[in-house]
C-alpha cells in the first residue's frame, strides 16, 4: 500500500514540474519578445536606410541635373563666343588685316599688291595690276588708273627714300614710310632699303 506522503510527493512533483514548464514558456516568450523586437529594430533600420538611400538618390540626382546644366551653358556660352568672333573678323577682315600690316610690316618687304602706286599707301585689300609701257603697276581703282596712265613720267616714277634716284615703281622695293602708317616709300635696292630703316632706328 502506498503511503500518504508518497501521494503528496507526486503532487509536489507534478506542481514542480508544472511550474518548471510555466517558467520555460515564460522564458521563451520573453526570448521571442526579444527576437520580434529585434526583428523590428532591424526593420526600421532597413527603412531608415533604404529612406536616406532614396534622399541621397534624389540629391545626387538633382546635384547630377545642375552640373549638366551648367556644363551645357558653358558649351553653349564658348560655341556662341566662337562664332561671334568669326563673324566679327568676317565682317571686319580687312580692317583687321590692314591693322596688322601697318604694325607687322614696318622695316619689312611690303608686297607690291597691296600697294597703289597711284596715292603710294597700303590699301585695306589687294589691288589691280595693270601693264603700261612694258612695265607692271598696281592700283586700286579706275580713277588712279587714268591718273597713272594719264601723268605717267610723274606717277610712275618717284625718288629713291635713301638714296634720292630716280626709280620706276615697277622696279622698286617698297617700305612703310612709319609704323602704324599706310603712306609707302620706294627703294632701288636692298641696300638702301636697309640702310633707310636703319637711319630710322637709329634716330
Amino acid at each position: 500500500m502506498h503511503s500518504p506522503y508518497s501521494k503528496i510527493s507526486i503532487k509536489n512533483r507534478i506542481f514542480i514540474s508544472k511550474n518548471t514548464c510555466i517558467h520555460k514558456l515564460f522564458q521563451l516568450s520573453l526570448i521571442l519578445t526579444r527576437i520580434i523586437s529585434h526583428v523590428n529594430v532591424l526593420k526600421l533600420i532597413d527603412m531608415k536606410k533604404k529612406k536616406l538611400s532614396k534622399e541621397y538618390l534624389r540629391k545626387k540626382q538633382l546635384l547630377d541635373n545642375k552640373k549638366f546644366n551648367k556644363s551645357m551653358l558653358i558649351s553653349f556660352t564658348i560655341l556662341f563666343l566662337i562664332i561671334f568672333t568669326i563673324l566679327i573678323f568676317y565682317t571686319y577682315r580687312c580692317d583687321t588685316l590692314f591693322f596688322y600690316r601697318t604694325r607687322v610690316l614696318y622695316g619689312k618687304e611690303v608686297p607690291p599688291e597691296l600697294v597703289c602706286f597711284s596715292d603710294n599707301k597700303m590699301q585695306y585689300h589687294e589691288t589691280i595690276q595693270i601693264e603700261h609701257n612694258n612695265k607692271i603697276f598696281y592700283i586700286c581703282s579706275n580713277s588712279c588708273k587714268h591718273n597713272l596712265t594719264s601723268r605717267f613720267s610723274k606717277v610712275a616714277l618717284t625718288l629713291d627714300a635713301f638714296s634720292g634716284d630716280t626709280i620706276y615703281k615697277s622696279n622698286a622695293i617698297i617700305g612703310l614710310e612709319k609704323k602704324r602708317n599706310p603712306k609707302v616709300v620706294y627703294f632701288k635696292n636692298k641696300v638702301t632699303f636697309n640702310q633707310y630703316y636703319r637711319k630710322k632706328d637709329k634716330r
